[in-house]
């Protein structure tokens, strides 16, 4: 059976922060493997290629982590909490690749900073820091220790049944607000951020699977099933 090509977006530093006056693009290795685990042949996706060629090439997309998306993208004002804000150049460039996937009926999986720019792109909105803008005993930031953040479904999500619950491995302190039209929100944590939702064949989730127990089910369910 032929291998399903999984286009991988990356992050950008045009800040110098790798080596100064170089521009990189960068992206955690996790992705690659996990992809490779389940079956597929990864690729690097970056805004140098153009978003029609690369939805036409890949069977799927995975949009990956990133930094905090610009409030003004869906009319807001920038929260203190705000620090590291991703550049418009990925963000221009990954909406050009939602829309040629879409038009060429292509799978997106988008993880973290990724789902939340589906929803953005979609119509939806952001908490901008769930520690100030939501109410919750439960830490959602890098450290948090994977069995204390546990997502429960409230219906068959790629490879989870509803009502299963699994352990994940968050980080992030930004979330889903007001989910976008066409949109379902399919995956929470008990204090009810949203951890997954999905469209048709677009799927979001919040914690980084790559990173858990959860990559079997979640990266192989959407190659083997979607792609």
């Amino acid at each position: 059976m032929k291998q399903k090509v999984i286009g991988v977006t990356v992050c950008m530093d045009q800040e110098g922060m790798i080596r100064d006056g170089v521009e990189y693009v960068y992206v955690r290795r996790d992705y690659m493997q996990a992809i490779k685990a389940a079956g597929g042949q990864p690729i690097l996706l970056e805004p140098d290629i153009s978003p029609e060629t690369a939805a036409r090439i890949c069977d799927g997309i995975v949009i990956t982590g990133g930094y905090d998306l610009p409030a003004e993208i869906y009319g807001g004002i920038a929260h203190k909490s705000m620090k590291n804000i991703e550049v418009m150049e990925r963000v221009a460039w990954e909406r050009e690749l939602i829309d040629a996937c879409d038009a060429l009926h292509k799978p997106i999986l988008g993880i973290c900073y990724g789902m939340q720019l589906m929803n953005v792109h979609y119509g939806g909105d952001l908490y901008q820091d769930i520690p100030s803008q939501i109410e919750t005993p439960i830490s959602h930031q890098t450290g948090t220790p994977v069995d204390e953040h546990v997502v429960t479904f409230s219906e068959n999500f790629l490879g989870f049944a509803a009502g299963e619950s699994t352990p994940s491995a968050p980080r992030h302190h930004q979330a889903v607000k007001r989910i976008a039209d066409g949109w379902r929100v399919v995956g929470n944590t008990p204090d009810g951020v949203v951890e997954a939702m999905q469209s048709g064949r677009h799927f979001g989730v919040q914690w980084h699977a790559e990173s858990d127990d959860t990559a079997r089910r979640i990266y192989g369910t959407f190659i083997s099933k979607y792609c």
